[in-house]
């Protein structure tokens, strides 16, 4: 399962399969997990078929395990909401629908969840401004029986022939049918910045077990940022694309790691860091003169991220 292998990947496919039952809550579900054992077919590193493997399952600590996923993924999904309404006049939004899609969706934990932080954001003031809880609608999760039956009360809302959309992937169709060009949805790219695809990561560093992000994914490309003094021949660096880091509150645990090292130390200058592509940073060592003037006190070093 931990390998980086074809029967690895394989092996994780097949427990996903058998686990599927248990956060989509299907019929009688803790008849098949409450035993506390499940079968499975895998492979060995060999690529040998090895039928009914038996594996131990708590049921109580995987679904514990399931929810704190969930709830990551719902806590950045509002902060990247936070973030668009920063960029929008929040006079001019009076909806926002919230559209399930994807297996995992179909969780009742996940709409459980998300009524939660729906009603601790409205509370929120301070990210939000002045807001109620109606402003948000979780539509069903796409390909599911109640998001067919909102589909049909909004069609008969409107008076117009029913379309359904079977999966994820088709409702995704749907929508860039109803934006094509003379449509009524302005579509508009956040991940485009004057034009170009924007940095993929907030950047920074770690202090006191939370990541503090330096460079912003909304930061310009070649602008040289101050990131620490050159006062030591090694250093670290720590990216992630959780929106969460924007915070400073992300645990760094979440973050990745890269360590990265100057050939000119000197306790009077600084390493900069700079953005040139969504996955390409470049850094120099540079004191606050020449940083300015581009007469560098080092080369500078280029460094892909993933």
């Amino acid at each position: 399962l931990i390998n980086e292998s074809q029967e690895s990947y394989l092996n994780t496919k097949q427990l996903v399969e058998k686990l599927r039952p248990l956060w989509e809550r299907h019929e009688r579900y803790e008849e098949e997990f409450g035993k506390g054992m499940i079968r499975a077919d895998l492979f060995d590193k060999a690529g040998h078929a090895k039928l009914n493997v038996e594996l131990l399952i708590d049921q109580d600590e995987m679904e514990q395990l399931i929810e704190e996923r969930i709830d990551k993924g719902i806590k950045n999904f509002f902060e990247s909401l936070r973030r668009a309404f920063a960029r929008s006049e929040h006079s001019k939004i009076n909806k926002v629908n919230i559209l399930l899609a994807g297996n995992s969706s179909k969780s009742p934990v996940v709409m459980n969840l998300f009524n939660k932080w729906i009603e601790r954001e409205v509370q929120n003031t301070q990210n939000w401004g002045e807001m109620s809880s109606a402003l948000f609608e979780i539509l069903p999760p796409l390909g599911t029986e109640g998001a067919y039956l909102k589909q049909e009360e909004r069609n008969r809302v409107v008076n117009r022939d029913i379309i359904t959309a079977p999966t994820g992937k088709t409702g995704v169709a749907f929508g860039l049918v109803q934006s094509r060009k003379g449509g009524s949805i302005k579509v508009i790219d956040r991940d485009m910045v004057n034009g170009e695809s924007k940095f993929k990561y907030f950047l920074g560093i770690g202090r006191k077990g939370k990541l503090k992000t330096m460079i912003d994914q909304e930061e310009e490309y070649n602008k040289w940022h101050l990131f620490i003094d050159a006062s030591e021949e090694d250093f670290e660096i720590y990216y992630t694309s959780l929106p969460e880091a924007s915070t400073n509150q992300l645990d760094i645990k979440q973050a990745q790691r890269k360590k990265l090292r100057i050939e000119h130390v000197d306790d009077s200058a600084f390493v900069y860091i700079r953005t040139i592509s969504p996955n390409v940073i470049e850094y120099v060592v540079a004191d606050e003169g020449s940083i300015i003037s581009g007469n560098y006190l080092s080369e500078i070093t280029k460094v892909e991220l993933s």
